[in-house]
């Protein structure tokens, strides 16, 4: 049972329910520019095509770090004679693996958007000022 939920839970519904968010996001942010009115609608097109470049960029990584684990996990569960040292280390990397996905979008983030980098700068900023003031 507990394997059957995992695969299912993690390694397909969650892309699945990742990319139809993001579809819904982007039919929202759609229909509010339609609301609005048109004189901005250059920019706004502008922000959902990154917004969607962004999704699927997402989508992919997350199932790109997703599948060797996902591989390995079904191969360890159903094949009991390939639970052997070598399996299980590489199943130890495949985790490590799948946690780049984490690291990945912080970085996408970053790099995709003014915002993030404007953050960033702040939270550099404010932590040398406050060490400053510490020393």
């Amino acid at each position: 049972m507990y394997f059957t939920s995992r695969i299912i839970v993690y390694y397909i519904l969650a892309p699945l329910v990742m990319g139809i968010f993001g579809l819904l996001t982007i039919s929202n942010i759609r229909s509010q520019v339609r609301r609005v009115s048109t004189i901005h609608s250059r920019r706004h097109r502008r922000t959902e095509s990154q917004l969607a470049r962004m999704l699927i960029v997402q989508v992919t990584a997350y199932v790109f770090f997703s599948i060797p684990a996902a591989v390995t996990y079904i191969l360890t569960t159903l094949i009991p004679s390939m639970n052997t040292s070598l399996i299980t280390n590489i199943r130890s990397m495949t985790l490590l693996w799948q946690q780049g996905n984490y690291i990945f979008s912080t970085f996408l983030y970053i790099l995709s958007g003014s915002i993030y980098r404007e953050e960033l700068k702040k939270i550099f900023i404010l932590n040398y000022y406050q060490r400053r003031i510490t020393d």
